[in-house]
């Protein structure tokens, strides 16, 4: 039984990614409407998938015909079609950068627990092939990790249409995803958190070097880490199934890479 989906966004990951990998699950995935801020395009988009374009995300997320969203690019309207994916009982697959202010997110974490639908954030660094791979070694030869230096130089990239400037906002998500990329291969919570920044100048829009610093003092091997007690939900859209979308988008060739976390949790 194939998964009747719908598209909002497209971005400039559309034709290279998101649409082979359709093309590739198309035994599995039906994509029956695209949302996209600019209509010739999902005009264009659509015509070529033989779906509905659609003029806006909640008339999609309503949509009788649709089981899950595929939220594909970020778009002038942030987060909101997460909220309306919730209201709708539809699960939601996710491209976009998650809010990164403490209420933003905690807001758009206690709707989707409360909707029981199914969320998957593509993460992609948790989900690229080598972090898959490093993954496999921890868990056969290596053995849990007792330290992570990572170390990232960003360059000054010049601003383009697909490109936009780097400002602070950018930096704090970037780094968001570091940190969580950090947690997702030591496999616990970090117990404190130490930051420091430098700029160029007082004030200056973006600084040149910022540190993360994560203690990760280990529970003894027999204490229970990260448990979920929550009573599971019904669901009729399982994360596994939106998953497979990722895995064929990232090279991994349908393979499912290991999951994120429990089901429905930003």
């Amino acid at each position: 039984m194939k998964l009747r989906v719908g598209i909002v966004g497209l971005g400039s990951q559309w034709e290279s990614r998101y649409l082979p990998a359709l093309r590739a699950l198309a035994d599995r995935f039906e994509v029956r409407g695209i949302c996209e801020q600019v209509a010739h395009r999902a005009a264009r988009a659509a015509a070529e998938l033989n779906a509905a374009p659609v003029d806006g995300f909640r008339a999609l997320a309503a949509r009788d015909d649709i089981d899950a969203l595929l939220y594909l690019a970020d778009q002038w309207y942030g987060a909101t079609p997460i909220l309306a994916a919730c209201e709708h009982g539809k699960s939601i697959y996710s491209a976009i950068s998650l809010p990164f202010d403490p209420d933003e997110a905690g807001m758009l974490r206690r709707r989707v627990e409360e909707s029981g639908i199914a969320f998957v954030a593509e993460l992609p660094r948790r989900h690229a092939p080598a972090t898959v791979r490093l993954k496999e070694l921890i868990a056969t030869r290596l053995g849990r990790p007792r330290m992570l230096f990572c170390h990232r130089r960003v360059p000054h990239a010049a601003t383009t249409a697909v490109q936009p400037p780097r400002d602070r906002a950018t930096e704090a998500r970037d780094l968001m995803e570091l940190v969580d990329w950090c947690r997702y291969v030591v496999g616990t919570e970090p117990t404190s958190v130490v930051a420091v920044r430098h700029a160029e100048a007082p004030g200056a829009a973006t600084d040149d070097y910022q540190m993360m610093s994560l203690d990760d003092r280990r529970l003894p091997d027999d204490e229970p880490r990260l448990r979920d007690d929550r009573p599971a939900r019904r669901r009729t859209v399982g994360p596994d199934q939106l998953r497979l979308l990722h895995a064929a988008a990232m090279g991994g060739g349908g393979r499912l890479p290991p999951a994120a976390g429990p089901a429905g949790r930003v």
